[in-house]
């Protein structure tokens, strides 16, 4: 089924964001099969943030399994934000790809080949997504599967690269089927209950831990930008208040 064609209206993301990510919506170009090219780095955390269509970013997501790396050809270089150790060392979306020498001498043909996979899988909570057992919203009655990570929704977001797209400093993002039933409308979660952006949560934990800012006056710094960005045309009707930019713990 393609993932296009299930939803009665399509939505429009309604997720105010900081400009500085915002301006990353440039860094983005459609093409076929329901996918994006997506610059590598920030822009494609803020992709999946506020940038990328409403059935990506109106949504949370969990890992189907851990990322694929063939580090044969590949190592990541992970983004430099504050850690609650300097010993974690996880995936993050932003994270950036760089070829190993050995790639480097490959001939043309080689570089089709795929090097990073990473699948997602919707949460399915507190909207009306179609669960892999039949039931919209809620499982059927005595599914043995409630409580599987991947059975809540039947979307998926596939984030791939080649060794020519990591030359090429890109990401492709593939949304595979749908949320809802073919001609159902979509019923996202509240705003308030996305998770918070991956780099805004980790910035405000270590300003926490480090006794630089208290719970509230950290949620209180993020306010000013938000509604600086609400000024803007573009963001009528945006809330001010969603869980991904302004997260109330």
């Amino acid at each position: 089924m393609s993932a296009s064609a299930g939803s009665k209206a399509a939505l429009q993301p309604s997720v105010l964001a900081p400009h500085s990510s915002t301006l990353n919506a440039t860094k983005i170009a459609r093409v076929p099969g329901n996918s994006w090219l997506v610059s590598a780095g920030p822009a494609l955390s803020d992709f999946f943030g506020c940038n990328g269509p409403a059935q990506i970013v109106l949504y949370n997501w969990n890992k189907v399994r851990g990322v694929w790396i063939d580090r044969v050809y590949v190592v990541r270089n992970p983004k430099v934000m504050p850690r609650l150790s300097i010993k974690t060392n996880v995936h993050d979306l932003a994270d950036v790809l760089g070829l190993t020498p050995f790639a480097t001498k490959l001939g043309p043909l080689g570089g089709t080949r795929t090097v990073y996979r990473l699948q997602l899988c919707c949460t399915g909570k507190l909207s009306n997504c179609l669960r892999l057992c039949g039931g919209i919203g809620a499982c059927v009655i005595d599914c043995p599967e409630t409580n599987l990570l991947w059975h809540c929704c039947s979307a998926r977001v596939v984030v791939s690269a080649t060794i020519n797209d990591v030359k090429s400093g890109i990401m492709r993002v593939t949304l595979v089927e749908n949320h809802v039933p073919l001609g159902t409308e979509l019923q996202p979660p509240p705003l308030l209950s996305l998770r918070p952006d991956t780099a805004l949560k980790s910035t405000l934990v270590h300003d926490c831990i480090a006794g630089r800012e208290t719970p509230i006056t950290a949620l209180l710094k993020i306010t000013p930008a938000l509604k600086l960005a609400q000024s803007a045309p573009l963001a009528a009707g945006f809330a001010l208040y969603n869980g991904r930019y302004n997260p109330s713990f």
